[in-house]
């Protein structure tokens, strides 16, 4: 592929990423200058937005905000706007076109040296050794100019064993994520805090908090359906939740006031509530363990179905 080429009279660039126009050098991003030269390649015609992202942007997940961002930078580059589309145009739903002459150039071809000398001449034949030398002499010279190759071999073999030990024991680094939007998963004007998948991906658990009361409850919204239930049946004062491994059981903590106070005028408990039967309605929670002289908090579900928590 050519590595330069004209559109218009703007020179492009890719090995550098510029545009260059009236001896004027502008540097733009490589995926940008990637969307100009898929629609170079396809001049005059439609290209749909679709098409260009997984062309530009194969195996990575974008939104169109990120093409039309590429668009924007390429027109500002260009000196036209959306209402002057002389080199890129937009069609409404269907994508984009460029609308100009392009000129190919092959930057990747490399001049021959014409000063080179020619490999063909054969070299002049070495006289042969005059009869009155010393044999032993011709032996001691031949013997000096044979290298020594363990050397090099060793080395050879020392890159090889560096080589391949670095990719056996480096560990591989996985794709990169790129995130463009945040989405809203829910809407209403209360607060809602401590969110957690369930094991299975299917839904999130969440606390929604009345501001009026200072009390909450806590709540779970099915990804697929979109829709939520009440896990809790009555308003309290519940911490951050914690699901077991294999999703049956919910556990956190419930703060209420303390009847006969000991040394705090708060107790806490460790409860518990079956997660798929507060599906279908809302369940009382359990308790599990009473704390009324000191705090607890943060319950986590182990692998081997107990519980940690900090005690203060």
């Amino acid at each position: 592929m050519a590595l330069q080429y004209w559109v218009d009279d703007f020179f492009i660039d890719l090995s550098r990423n510029q545009i260059t126009h009236n001896e004027q050098s502008q540097t733009l991003p490589p995926k940008a200058l990637a969307v100009l030269t898929y629609l170079a390649k396809h001049q005059r015609k439609v290209v749909s937005q679709d098409r260009l992202l997984a062309e530009v942007w194969p195996n990575t997940v974008v939104t169109p905000n990120t093409l039309q961002r590429s668009i924007a930078q390429l027109r500002k580059a260009f000196g036209e706007d959306r209402k002057q589309q002389s080199y890129i145009r937009t069609h409404a739903k269907q994508g984009y076109s460029l609308e100009c002459d392009i000129v190919w150039q092959d930057g990747d071809s490399i001049p021959q040296d014409k000063t080179a000398p020619e490999e063909d001449a054969p070299s002049p034949a070495p006289p042969e050794p005059a009869i009155d030398k010393q044999p032993s002499n011709q032996n001691h010279q031949t013997q000096a100019v044979k290298p020594n190759r363990f050397p090099i071999f060793a080395l050879i073999g020392m890159v090889l064993l560096i080589f391949f030990g670095f990719n056996y024991s480096s560990p591989k680094q996985n794709s990169q994520l790129i995130f463009d939007r945040l989405q809203a998963v829910t809407a209403t004007d209360h607060k809602e805090f401590g969110p957690s998948y369930s094991p299975d991906g299917e839904y999130i658990l969440f606390n929604r908090y009345l501001n009026k009361l200072c009390v909450n409850k806590i709540w779970a919204k099915n990804i697929n359906t979109q829709q939520e239930t009440e896990l809790t049946p009555e308003w309290g004062t519940y911490g951050r939740h914690t699901l077991s491994p294999d999703g049956k059981k919910l556990a956190f903590i419930s703060e209420e006031d303390c009847t006969i106070p000991l040394t705090q005028n708060i107790c806490y408990n460790l409860v518990s509530l079956n997660f798929q039967e507060a599906l279908v309605s809302p369940q009382q929670p359990s308790v599990l363990m009473r704390c009324k002289n000191s705090a607890i908090k943060n319950p986590v579900w182990l692998n081997n179905n107990d519980l940690a928590i900090l005690h203060k």
